[in-house]
């Protein structure tokens, strides 16, 4: 072996590695000493993703460093249950180029990732439906870039496979949204409120008769450039589709606190965009107000999914919406076994709330970790249902509970919106 040079930092190793070819098959190894450059040395390839375990790493008196390993299975090592997760998170399982674009892009390293799924489209066939995830993928990565215009692009061509060819069928792409009109919108007058707000401060953009496409211009210019801290876009005629691009931006969002979508019609569809969006991004918004845009028991899903991973909302506001007895039933049971950081909910004005939810809201009242304001209001409460939920406000000192505007317990925290 050669000498190590102590003045050039390299050291002599010797690795003496144990492997039994009759326990590892998965793996496999061979001796090819004959298609070695050297022929004097015997030399054994191991393939790529070969496991070793580390028996001993000691320093001879010759300065010789000797490290002792052994060859495992993939189903023997103690690594197994660890390696399954990465490759659930990352994919099938496969070493591909689709897991190695996604694990860069988790890595926040998304030019390189652009890349690599550009590379990967370039190489499997046009029919492939993967080019439907591939191009939504892309979506997401130009919009965590800033870059909404190719985002933009980039979901309407797998829009236009995934009309192209009805048949396939991926997870996402029930999701997509053709905002491919938007791309040269302007708003001079929006531009211009925009501009004239002050940097990291409230804008207010309420009742200016604001469409979906101007939400383009909302994410670039007021949440990106201005970085906002409070967006009021209440009363405005903003639907799904606004929604949809809205939820892009709030994907990479560092300011951004408080959100006032009252008064929209963004509808069921729109709130699954921006609760997918702050599940991915749960660090930021505290105070979301979604209240009077037409909500009704699908948007409890994915607002319960939403309560189960973001530990940052505090104050969530649902009022005047149609939820039943079943969408109160999802919020509640996310609210008392997933969630321990929302403080307020307004659950007030629901359309078809029966008494059947006075079962869910007490149970939540009794097991809720950090709520301290919960208003609900029912078009006919009986005496007896009435006393079951005063006396569950009563038990837990910690929340204030108001039902048909009569407040039942001590305490009280108001969260402006």
């Amino acid at each position: 072996m050669g000498e190590g040079n102590p003045e050039d930092n390299l050291q002599r190793v010797l690795f003496e590695i144990n492997a039994d070819p009759s326990v590892v098959s998965m793996k496999p190894f061979a001796d090819i000493t004959s298609h070695s450059e050297f022929p004097i040395e015997t030399e054994v390839l191991f393939m790529l993703g070969s496991i070793f375990r580390l028996n001993n790493v000691i320093l001879e008196d010759d300065q010789l460093w000797v490290i002792t390993m052994t060859l495992y299975s993939d189903n023997e090592h103690d690594l197994k249950q660890v390696l399954s997760h990465m490759k659930d998170q990352n994919g099938n399982g496969k070493a591909d180029l689709a897991t190695l674009a996604k694990i860069v892009w988790k890595m926040g390293k998304f030019n390189l990732a652009e890349k690599y799924y550009l590379r990967l489209i370039n190489e499997i066939p046009s029919n492939d439906p993967i080019l439907i995830k591939l191009y939504e993928d892309l979506g997401d990565i130009t919009s965590h870039k800033g870059d909404y215009d190719a985002s933009i692009q980039w979901y309407n061509k797998a829009l236009e496979i995934r009309e192209k060819n009805p048949s396939f069928n991926t997870e996402k792409n029930t999701k997509i949204v053709d905002v491919s009109e938007f791309i040269d919108y302007r708003n001079p007058k929006l531009e211009k409120i925009i501009k004239q707000s002050y940097s990291r401060s409230r804008i207010d953009l309420s009742e200016e008769n604001l469409i979906d496409p101007d939400m383009k211009i909302v994410v670039k210019e007021a949440i990106i450039k201005k970085q906002c801290t409070k967006l009021n876009l209440s009363d405005n005629s903003i639907t799904s589709k606004g929604a949809f691009i809205l939820a892009s931006g709030l994907k990479n969002n560092l300011t951004l606190q408080v959100l006032n979508l009252c008064a929209t019609r963004i509808g069921d569809s729109g709130v699954q965009y921006i609760a997918k969006a702050l599940s991915i991004n749960n660090n930021v918004i505290k105070v979301l107000n979604i209240s009077n845009s037409g909500l009704m028991d699908k948007s409890a899903e994915d607002l319960a999914a939403l309560l189960k991973t973001n530990k940052t909302l505090i104050y969530l506001n649902l009022a005047g919406n149609e939820f039943g007895d079943e969408g109160i039933a999802i919020l509640a049971n996310a609210l008392q076994n997933h969630n321990n950081t929302l403080e307020y909910l307004n659950l007030s004005y629901n359309k078809w709330m029966t008494e059947l939810s006075v079962e869910f809201l007490i149970i939540m009242i009794n097991y809720t970790q950090a709520l301290k304001v919960l208003l609900v209001w029912f078009r006919d409460l009986s005496e007896k249902n009435e006393n079951r939920l005063k006396k569950a406000a009563q038990a837990n000192k910690k929340a204030r509970v108001t039902v048909n505007n009569s407040w039942m317990s001590l305490k009280y925290q108001f969260i402006a919106c």
